[in-house]
């Protein structure tokens, strides 16, 4: 019976696509064939492929790169010899599939390939396999049985020949950037009547009680506001302390929350006047993004960490997606922000699209999107909001001549072992 679907592919370049394109067909039912293992000088080609492609596949997949290219216009290399015996096979239609892995033109396709409708996995591995998938159904491709067990031994074995892991160090990246905070914390009382000349303060301020806790200090709050004591502290106390008595009568609870929160709302008032946009989620998270304009799609020079460019701003199916960030100050082990990330969408117009599309393009779009890109788009975007200066720092006024700092690279860890980032982003669809 004729029920195995051939893989045919450049070995070992290809083999994390071809056993992840083998891996997910078993565990959808089907019976892939694909071998992954180093091949020897004069093991090309063996009887069993020849076998299997002539007696028992009902499928050749050939997987098209400009690998495989190279080695099919090669005399008596294994994919030319596999592809050889595949043109044999004359009573199934469609028998030979191929699968476009790289951006390699159609034109250099060989003979036996050349012609024939390929499905493109270049740009996105999920609607490759997905369009792979339809294409099998329709043509009544048998299955056997959905086999998840075997698939991942079968991904583990692939990649224990070091495919994925290396032993050189490698620097990981968090979404943690340091926060360099003025030494001192001030805690202010004014009366009720002063809060209105407060609130026309360029400086963040938090209320709790008759206080406000602030950066600023009485004479940078200037004449506008009215303040009858102030109470000095340093970071540290303000950070450490469990309570701080600021009067007979009034005590600060838990400081170092209080600490948080006004870093947060400081962090928010600037990336408001940097002009991002925000959302406020039903969780009462805010996430920020740049909106749409010709400036914000110029992409963000990362001469801090390589020599590439990121965007902030993309189109895709009429829609335009935006990277976007939230934000939480985090006081220990050491003080730092911890940056989420996001993806918004809007229409043509800059209006958020409803949140069902919203969460199908959050799973569609950034499918094919590696971690490497992720971390350069984070990245890119606190390089931007610092202004793109060359201190690597976003500075956010808080008072005449101090600032809250953070970093715009995020902290980092020195590991002993290392992987091998594929260079093709479009493996992170493998994730999915």
């Amino acid at each position: 019976m004729r029920d195995v679907i051939f893989i045919s592919h450049a070995n070992p370049e290809d083999n994390y696509f071809a056993s992840w394109l083998a891996s997910k067909l078993q565990v959808l039912g089907y019976s892939p064939w694909v071998d992954v293992k180093s091949i020897k000088p004069g093991e090309y080609f063996d009887r069993e492929y020849e076998d299997i492609i002539l007696n028992r596949a009902i499928k050749f997949l050939a997987v098209v790169s400009s690998n495989y290219l190279a080695k099919v216009r090669s005399n008596d290399t294994g994919v030319m010899n596999e592809l050889l015996a595949a043109r044999t096979i004359k009573n199934l239609d469609p028998f030979i599939v191929p699968l476009r892995l790289d951006n390699s033109s159609y034109a250099d396709f060989p003979t036996g390939l050349r012609g024939r409708l390929a499905i493109d996995f270049s740009n996105n591995w999920a609607t490759g396999i997905n369009e792979l998938l339809l294409a099998l159904s329709d043509q009544g491709t048998p299955k056997t049985s959905g086999q998840p067990e075997q698939a991942a031994i079968f991904w583990h074995k692939a990649h224990t020949a070091g495919d994925i892991e290396t032993t050189q160090p490698e620097l990981h990246y968090t979404n943690w950037f340091p926060l360099h905070a003025p030494a001192t914390v001030y805690a202010h009382r004014i009366t009720e009547t002063d809060k209105t000349g407060l609130r026309t303060q360029p400086f963040t301020y938090i209320e709790e009680g008759p206080y406000v806790i602030s950066f600023a200090s009485a004479s940078a709050l200037g004449p506008e506001v009215e303040i009858r004591s102030t109470r000095e502290f340093t970071w540290d106390e303000f950070r450490q302390s469990a309570t701080i008595a600021l009067d007979p009568l009034f005590e600060l609870i838990d400081p170092a929350k209080k600490l948080v929160k006004l870093i947060n709302k400081t962090i928010h008032r600037h990336l408001l006047q940097q002009r991002l946009s925000r959302i406020e989620y039903a969780s009462r998270k805010s996430i920020y993004f740049y909106p749409y304009t010709r400036e914000n799609f110029k992409p963000v020079d990362l001469r801090l960490i390589s020599s590439s460019r990121r965007s902030l701003l993309g189109r895709t199916s009429g829609f335009t997606w935006h990277f976007a960030i939230s934000h939480n100050a985090i006081l220990f082990p050491s003080p730092h922000v911890r940056i989420g990330y996001h993806l918004v969408f809007t229409d043509s117009q800059g209006r958020q699209i409803p949140k069902e599309q919203q969460a199908t393009l959050r799973r569609s779009v950034p499918s094919s999107w590696f971690n490497r890109k992720w971390l350069e788009m984070l990245i890119a975007m606190m390089y931007k909001i610092s202004g793109s200066n060359d201190e690597a720092m976003i500075r956010i006024p808080v008072a005449p001549g101090q600032s809250l700092d953070i970093d715009v690279l995020p902290i980092a860890a020195l590991s002993d072992v290392g992987y091998k980032e594929p260079q093709n982003e479009a493996r992170a669809a493998s994730h999915t």
